[in-house]
C-alpha cells in the first residue's frame, strides 16, 4: 500500500497564543506517527491530500488551483469570534461569508471539531460541503507530569509546595469570562489563581479596555501571564492543582485537552458545547457560586479531588492524538477511494 502524501496548510508565524495553532501542531504530530502517511507542511510539492486549517491567501491558492483531494478543518463557527476582534457580529458575519464561499464550499470535506460545531456549520452557516466530525486530539503522553516536572515548574514560577494553584488558559476576551476568574479568586483568597494567555491580536482585540480593567482590578492572588509560548503554558499546567476554564462559548478547546493530559481536575462552565465531549468527566457549574463550591471542595476533599483527576484521565484516553490520526487517515483513504 503506497503512502498517502498529505500537505497540511497553516500560516506558520501568524499570531500564536490560541488553540488553532496547537490543533495544527498536534494533528501534524499524530499523522507523522503513521508509516503509511508522508506529511508535508505548506509545501508546493504534489500531494494526494491538501488539508487547510486557516483561511489565509496561500491556503486559498492551494485549494483553488492545486491537484488533490481537499479538506478544511473548521476551527471557528458562529460564536467562536465573540470578543476576539473588534467589530462584533458585523465583522464575524463578514468573515464567515468569506470563509464559507472561499473555503467551506470549495473543498471535498469540511471537518468539524465537535458535533455541536457540525450542526452550526450545517444548520446556521448553510455549508453545502459534506461535514465530518473529528475532534481535536493531542499527544497525551507528552503532557504527563512527573514529581520532578512539578517541582521544577513550581520553583520557576515562585510557587510553594503547599500552595493550591488554579490555572486557566485562553485569550483575555469576553467569552472566556475572565471576570468570573477574578471574582471567584476574590472569594477564595488563600488559593492562587493564574491566567495563562493574553490578546494575540493586539489592538484588534475586542473590549480590550474592559479586559484591561478586569485585570487591573483583580485581587492580589491572581497572576496574569499575558501571551506565552506553548511550552511555557504547559509548564504552568505542570505547576497547577486544578484547571478551570469559565468560558461561556467554546468548540472543542485544546486547553482542556492539555489539562486532561496533565491529569488535572477540570472545571468548566456547564454549556451545551460540552455535552458530547467532556460532560460526565469534567466538573461543571453554571455560575460563580457553583465554581466557588467546586474549587473549595477540590482543595479540602482529597477523595473528591482524586475522582475529578480520574475523570480527566478518561478525557485524555478518549482524545489522544493517535485516535485522531487514525480517523484522519481513514477519511483520506475514503476520499481517495482506497487507491493508494
Amino acid at each position: 500500500m503506497k503512502k498517502i502524501k498529505v500537505n497540511v496548510l497553516y500560516p506558520v508565524g501568524a499570531p500564536g497564543g490560541h488553540g488553532v495553532e496547537t490543533a495544527f501542531r498536534e494533528m501534524v504530530n499524530g499523522l507523522a506517527g503513521h508509516n503509511d502517511v508522508e506529511v508535508l507542511i505548506n509545501s508546493w510539492k504534489p500531494a494526494d491530500i491538501i488539508h487547510a486549517h486557516a483561511p489565509d491567501p496561500k491556503s486559498m491558492f492551494h485549494l483553488l488551483f492545486r491537484r488533490g483531494k481537499k479538506l478544511y478543518t473548521a476551527h471557528l463557527v458562529y460564536g467562536s469570534m465573540d470578543g476576539s476582534i473588534r467589530g462584533g457580529k458585523f465583522v464575524e458575519r463578514l468573515y464567515f461569508f468569506y470563509v464559507r464561499h472561499a473555503f467551506y464550499n470549495r473543498v471535498d470535506r469540511v471537518v468539524a471539531v465537535s458535533n455541536m460545531s457540525a450542526r452550526i456549520l450545517k444548520e446556521k452557516m448553510h455549508v453545502k460541503t459534506p461535514i465530518v466530525t473529528i475532534y481535536n486530539t493531542i499527544d497525551m503522553k507528552s503532557l504527563s507530569i512527573t514529581p520532578a516536572k512539578r517541582a521544577a515548574a513550581r520553583q520557576k514560577f515562585g510557587l510553594g509546595e503547599t500552595d493550591f494553584v488554579v490555572v486557566g488558559n485562553g485569550q483575555t476576551q469576553p467569552r472566556k469570562r475572565i471576570d468570573s476568574f477574578s471574582n471567584v479568586a476574590r472569594e477564595l483568597p488563600k488559593i492562587k489563581f493564574i491566567w495563562v494567555g493574553g490578546v494575540p491580536f493586539g489592538a484588534l482585540g475586542a473590549d480590550t479596555g474592559k479586559m484591561d480593567k478586569i485585570i487591573k482590578n483583580a485581587p492580589t492572588n491572581v497572576t496574569w501571564t499575558g501571551v506565552v509560548a506553548l511550552e511555557v503554558a504547559r509548564e504552568y499546567l505542570a505547576a497547577a492543582d486544578v484547571f478551570w476554564l469559565p468560558s461561556d462559548q467554546e468548540n472543542h478547546p485544546m486547553s482542556v485537552l492539555e489539562a486532561a493530559g496533565a491529569e488535572l481536575p477540570i472545571v468548566l462552565r456547564d454549556i451545551p458545547e460540552y455535552d458530547d465531549t467532556f460532560a460526565g468527566n469534567a466538573l461543571m457549574a453554571k455560575d460563580d457560586a457553583g465554581f466557588i463550591e467546586i474549587i473549595r471542595q477540590l482543595q479540602t476533599d482529597q477523595t473528591y479531588y482524586q475522582s475529578a483527576a480520574q475523570g480527566a484521565s478518561k478525557i485524555a484516553e478518549r482524545f489522544d492524538n493517535r485516535t485522531g490520526a487514525e480517523q484522519f487517515v481513514k477519511l483520506y483513504r475514503e476520499l481517495l477511494g482506497d487507491e493508494k
